[in-house]
């Protein structure tokens, strides 16, 4: 009881003490006020503040820095090699060689003098049989078997045959210390990488903090939110402190540091050229057996020395010869002891080697192993955070489709800590890109050959969707707003739009707008008639941001083509196409066409090497397998300049067009698919929601 007393008297303070505090901050809302100037306009003032930083940070979130191709860099270009690694095996291949060859021209010959002094006259000398007071002799001597003509090639044959053995080490030290630098490239690579994000980070924070410690204040936000933005702001500033610690101790490459800020590409294993490549590289057992038979075989023993001498000797006698030559030769033969257990001997030696290599071979295939698993592990972390990353674009795109279209519940603060969990991501994916750079060198120095861009590939992140572009007629644009235009185009995935200039002012004003690829869209089919290089001058002429031309010129409507002038016709609109196609090129537009899936297979094969890309209008029947019969001849001449187009007039909802367009996308193995058009999409969309 006495407990539970305690325990009401402790509740009672702790209700007074959040009373108080309510009444606090009650009175502090009623009547806050700074340098004279009312709460509710300086809170105003700040929204607006913050509103602006959201705008300004919004127009450069999505832009991404330059990313490397895979065929303009290797490993090479961000690192530079000592020149001891680039010496290691040149220099052992040199030693080699010339031991080798050292040992061919050596045929076992030497020399030597050998001169002596008596202190005494009459000393008798029994190995001469003479006495004699000074003695001087010099000899050449010829080994013919121990060194000379047959061991000393022997030996030389063995250090050649030991190349590949030497070569493979050298080359296995070699892959090692260029990983070595490797490493250190990507490390400082990354870090320069993360150092962009972080910085780029801190400079929003640190205006962030600024009016958000005002709105807490005013008493507009909790003190969690205010503690939030002070607790990003300090990790992101100690990130960024230990980072640039970090790399003045490592040092820069300041020679390639200027490069850092191009991204490095997302790669994937090359299985086909890696599976090739890492088969084992060590020589046969025959190869072994001739390396280690005969090291310690009895009849390499065997001696077999010519010699010629000169004599000299300073005797008594004068009527003795003081200098003569003499020659001679020797043979010694060991006796062999336990033959038997000397073969046997030889041939645990060549077991030993072969078994030795055989499990360095197997030790190098399960470290290529373990590599290729972690290489494996940090690609699938890869893309996980892939899809976390285009989960808080999606929170953006939504954040910003309610700033563009002055919605009442849009607050900038949670948009601006959506930017920087973007920016959160960003570091998270880079620390997961260069874990897998890692693993890919440890693949590369496994392997033990091969070129880095042999082993790898670029690969996309998360699978691209067949890219879905749109026609935007003029009603389009009279009947939405620009605003609309992009958030819808945005939300389907309509990553480009065809659009129709009639109107010029609309067409830039959709041209303002960001991440929107336009080209302009050319419905006239008597162009076929005119001066085509004057007419898209002056149709291009005051427009903004365009991509390319795209002509929807249908000569087979033409009254001309059922009367029999469908050659006349397809000339001229092969002529037409031409002189398009120069003036694209002069203006580096790109130039494509829409066209019926029946035009015969001559003019198609002019079309396709005119156009840099073809629209296949496979209008008015819904059917997979008359789309695909029809669209044979198109996919061969060259299927990836071929867009397939789509009408919605030909479906009774979107569900069933989208489903109709996956199928075709797999059957045909496409990558692009284009709807007609914007406003007949919107009319779908618009029916289903009714429906609902």
């Amino acid at each position: 009881m006495k407990g539970i007393e305690s325990l009401k008297k402790e509740f009672k303070v702790r209700k007074e003490v959040l009373s108080s505090i309510v009444l606090i901050w009650f009175g502090l809302l009623c009547n806050g006020q700074s340098n004279g100037v009312p709460a509710d306009q300086s809170v105003a003032n700040i929204r607006k503040e913050l509103t602006r930083l959201w705008s300004n940070s919004t127009n450069t979130e999505d832009s991404k820095s330059e990313t490397w191709r895979l065929s303009e860099w290797d490993l090479a270009t961000l690192a530079q090699l000592e020149k001891d690694t680039q010496m290691l095996t040149f220099v052992q291949n040199k030693i080699s060689d010339n031991e080798a060859q050292s040992l061919n021209a050596d045929l076992g010959f030497s020399a030597g003098t050998n001169w002596q002094y008596v202190d005494q006259s009459n000393v008798f000398f029994p190995e001469e049989m003479m006495f004699y007071r000074n003695r001087l002799q010099t000899e050449v001597r010829w080994d013919i078997l121990k060194e000379g003509l047959i061991a000393n090639r022997k030996k030389a044959a063995r250090i050649l045959a030991e190349k590949p053995f030497r070569d493979a080490q050298a080359q296995e030290w070699q892959r090692k210390l260029e990983g070595y630098s490797y490493l250190k490239a990507i490390q400082n690579h990354f870090a320069e990488q993360r150092i962009l994000v972080l910085q780029s980070q801190l400079r929003l924070l640190n205006q962030l903090e600024q009016e958000v410690e005002q709105l807490f204040y005013y008493k507009h936000i909790t003190k969690q939110k205010l503690e939030e933005v002070k607790a990003r702001l300090l990790a992101c500033q100690s990130h960024l402190d230990v980072l640039i610690g970090m790399s003045e101790i490592a040092g820069y490459n300041k020679e390639v540091q200027a490069s850092m800020s191009k991204r490095l590409p997302t790669i994937d294993l090359e299985m086909e050229n890696l599976l090739k490549l890492s088969k084992s590289q060590i020589p046969t057992d025959s190869l072994l057996s001739r390396q280690w038979l005969g090291h310690n075989s009895w009849f390499e023993e065997i001696k077999l020395t010519a010699y010629g001498r000169y004599n000299y000797f300073d005797i008594e006698s004068e009527n003795a010869d003081r200098a003569f030559l003499s020659t001679g030769i020797s043979l010694n033969i060991p006796l062999p002891v336990n033959v038997n257990k000397r073969k046997q001997l030889d041939r645990l030696r060549i077991e030993e080697g072969i078994v030795q290599e055989k499990i360095a071979d197997q030790n190098r295939k399960r470290e290529l192993l373990a590599s290729i698993a972690r290489f494996r592990t940090m690609q699938k972390e890869m893309k996980v955070e892939a899809l976390t990353r285009n989960l808080t674009k999606e929170k953006l795109r939504l954040c910003s489709a309610r700033h563009s279209m002055g919605a009442e519940d849009f607050n900038p603060l949670d948009g601006l800590l959506l930017i920087c969990d973007g920016f959160d991501d960003d570091l998270k994916q880079l620390a997961f890109q260069e874990s897998l750079y890692r693993a890919a060198v440890d693949v590369y120095g496994a392997v033990g050959q091969g070129n880095f861009r042999n082993l790898f590939r670029e690969e996309n992140l998360v699978p691209q969707n067949v890219i879905r572009e749109v026609y935007v007629w003029s009603e389009s644009l009279v009947k939405n707003s620009p605003e609309f235009i992009q958030e819808y185009c945005n939300y389907n995935g309509h990553s480009k739009l065809i659009v129709s200039a009639k109107d010029k002012a609309m067409f830039n004003e959709l041209a303002n707008l960001r991440n929107v690829q336009l080209d302009v869209l050319i419905g006239k089919n008597d162009l076929i008639d005119q001066n085509v290089t004057s007419f898209l001058t002056n149709k291009i002429n005051g427009l903004k941001t365009v991509n390319g031309i795209h002509l929807d010129v249908e000569i087979h409507v033409l009254k001309r083509w059922e009367n029999g002038e469908k050659s006349v016709l397809s000339q001229k609109y092969v002529t037409m196409l031409s002189d398009a196609k120069k003036f694209c090129d002069a203006k580096g537009l790109e130039l494509s066409v829409s066209i019926p899936v029946h035009y015969p297979m001559d003019l198609l094969q002019k079309i396709y090497v005119l156009c840099d890309r073809v629209y296949l209008m496979a209008y008015e029947h819904p059917d997979p397998d008359y789309v695909v019969r029809k669209c044979a001849e198109e996919l061969n001449i060259d299927r990836n300049k071929t867009v397939l187009a789509l009408r919605t007039e030909d479906f009774n909802s979107r569900a069933e067009m989208e489903q109709f367009a996956d199928q075709l996308v797999q059957r045909l193995e496409l990558n692009y698919i284009v709807y007609h058009d914007l406003e007949s999409l919107i009319e779908l969309d618009r029916g289903t929601m009714n429906y609902r």
